[in-house]
């Protein structure tokens, strides 16, 4: 197993490189993990509804299928990631095909892959998100936060 460095890590994220995943008979070229891209998964993700599963988890699921398009929209966003908008996806004719392309792989993702090998693309991309950073961020500013000297309130009524 070739384990990167944080340096190679990283490098490989500002210079965009892709990674290739492949499930079943497809492979998918992920865009390198983003801020933008975990924030864009998370307002994705917001959108599926809190289900509880009480009774027989087959009518449940068929219930609530409309909800599982969520699932090929997530995969989409996490496969092409977020991108910078360049100077031409500015205006309104281009943006279109910017999110088009976007929409297009969910569809694709939809119509072409089982459930089993939804939930196996998602997770092989979530694993690749390095989320301990995100966490480590975290902690981090929050320790600052917490030992940063407020300002003391002086009573002048007295």
């Amino acid at each position: 197993m070739n384990k990167q460095t944080i340096e190679e890590q990283v490098a490989s994220t500002v210079l965009q490189e892709k990674k290739r995943i492949k499930v079943g008979a497809y492979s998918f070229d992920v865009a390198p993990p983003t801020l933008a891209t975990l924030i864009l998964a998370s307002k994705c993700i917001s959108k599926i509804p809190i289900r509880e599963f009480d009774k027989n988890i087959t009518e449940e699921v068929f219930a609530n299928a409309e909800d599982c398009e969520a699932f090929s929209e997530l995969a989409s966003i996490l496969i092409i990631g977020a991108k910078r908008p360049s100077f031409w996806e500015r205006f309104p004719i281009i943006s279109y095909f910017a999110k088009r392309k976007q929409r297009k792989l969910a569809k694709r993702i939809q119509n072409q892959l089982s459930l089993k090998e939804v939930f196996l693309l998602i997770q092989a991309i979530l694993k690749e998100m390095e989320f301990e950073y995100f966490f480590a961020l975290t902690t981090f500013l929050s320790d600052i936060n917490l030992l940063k000297k407020t300002r003391e309130v002086v009573d002048t009524k007295k």
